[in-house]
């Protein structure tokens, strides 16, 4: 669980409690909002991402501060988010000043820290499934990415030549580990081929028809009949696209 030490953003350590940075119809925050209702963590008010007031600061305790990062808004290509999140993705998390900024280390954090059923199994054949069904959603990831944007936010994901040469200064500074610059360049310019984003589906296809094939035998969840952060990971997946 990488917590990242030491964040640019002066706004991290004054938050207490519970803070997602997110947006509603971003996969990966949605997976970390399954986490937390599973956790029994309800969802506050929204607020500005950036709101560091003393109202806003302080999440209550058993909920968690909703801080909305609006990708049409294109929030997550500012100075002040890239701060708190160097990929200029969503979600990240911070729990009493503590920043974490990958949803699967995100997932893991809450599952170790608040009480319920564990997401991640101890041990055994169960942990074995969940693990190897999350790897297979981390290699999905790259492909919703690419059908959301083709089918789903069309226009409202290009950038104009502004926000382009904000993303490229931003990358410059921190990390392109989520390969934005190079993604939205080709994206903008109508430079993706039809044939590549009809790969990116097919492979969403087959690796939903293979969770509906491990479900045939009757079992409650993707590992076994004990929900699991295996049902997190690949279950948004399919909610998004079925």
């Amino acid at each position: 669980m990488a917590k990242v030490i030491n964040p640019e953003s002066p706004l991290v350590a004054k938050l207490e409690g519970l803070h997602l940075f997110h947006f509603d119809g971003a996969p990966c925050a949605q997976r970390v909002r399954f986490a937390l209702a599973e956790k029994g963590l309800k969802r506050g008010p929204d607020v500005k991402f950036t709101a560091d007031d003393r109202a806003a600061i302080i999440s209550p305790e058993g909920r968690w501060a909703s801080r909305v990062v609006s990708l049409i808004k294109k929030d997550h290509l500012s100075e002040a988010y890239s701060q708190i999140q160097p990929n200029l993705v969503v979600p990240a998390l911070v729990h009493d000043g503590a920043l974490y900024t990958e949803s699967m280390d995100i997932i893991e954090y809450l599952d170790s820290t608040f009480g319920g059923e564990p997401l991640v199994p101890k041990e055994g054949a169960l942990l074995e499934q969940a693990r190897d069904l999350t790897a297979r959603g981390k290699d999905l990831h790259r492909a919703i990415r690419f059908v959301t944007f083709r089918w789903g936010l069309k226009g409202l994901g290009r950038l104009n030549e502004a926000e382009e040469q904000k993303l490229l200064a931003l990358v410059a500074k921190g990390s392109d580990e989520e390969k934005l610059a190079g993604f939205y360049k080709s994206f903008n310019s109508n430079a993706i081929e039809q044939d590549v984003y009809f790969d990116y589906l097919r492979s969403l296809v087959k690796g939903f028809d293979d969770l509906e094939q491990r479900l045939g035998d009757g079992r409650m969840f993707l590992a076994g009949n004990a929900l699991t952060i295996a049902d997190v990971i690949m279950g948004h997946e399919s909610l998004t696209f079925r």
